[in-house]
């Protein structure tokens, strides 16, 4: 946030919501928690509604595209989808201490598909994001029991019962 601030002479939020809010049509400004300093901490701490952060998760299922504008780049939304390490991938990893693998801020279940991401963010905040079976799930929530084992991996098996549920259904082959 600080080198992004430096750079561009605008806040986190400021450049935030010329480039990608405002083309999105979000209800609610975004906004991050600041430090002592009035600093925005942007790793982490966005405050967003749940419809904003569907709109965010839709944004990322058609690739960085809204509305037939390309908002963020297709190559981007690429990259920040794909660990690009080996301590990045989804599954046990002495590298690491997430069974989900990681990109640039979202995360990647244990045995995703190609297109099937999250970010997660404290207390039970979600974008689920399948662009396999075209759903995105947003939750905003309270859970002081999020950091609990397994808690992670249940709303992952949740959402996906939900998208798979919502998938369009295979057409029946012909007699």
């Amino acid at each position: 946030g600080v080198v992004l601030k430096n750079a561009i002479k605008q806040s986190p939020s400021e450049y935030l919501q010329q480039k990608i809010w405002s083309r999105l049509g979000m209800r609610q400004n975004a906004k991050w928690l600041i430090d002592d300093s009035g600093m925005e901490l942007a790793f982490g701490t966005l405050n967003v509604t749940a419809r904003d952060y569907a709109r965010f998760g839709l944004l990322y299922q058609n690739g960085g595209k809204w509305q037939g504008e390309q908002i963020i780049p297709s190559q981007w939304v690429k990259d920040s989808v794909t660990p690009d390490a080996p301590h990045l991938e989804p599954g046990v990893n002495p590298g690491s201490s997430s069974r989900f693998g990681y990109g640039y801020q979202w995360w990647i279940p244990v045995g995703a598909e190609p297109g099937q991401f999250m970010a997660r963010g404290i207390y039970g905040q979600y974008v689920y994001v399948d662009q396999v079976n075209d759903v995105v799930i947003a939750t905003n929530g309270a859970d002081r029991q999020f950091r609990n084992a397994g808690v992670n991996e249940e709303n992952v098996r949740i959402f996906r019962l939900i998208a798979e549920s919502l998938a369009p259904a295979e057409p029946e082959p012909a007699p």
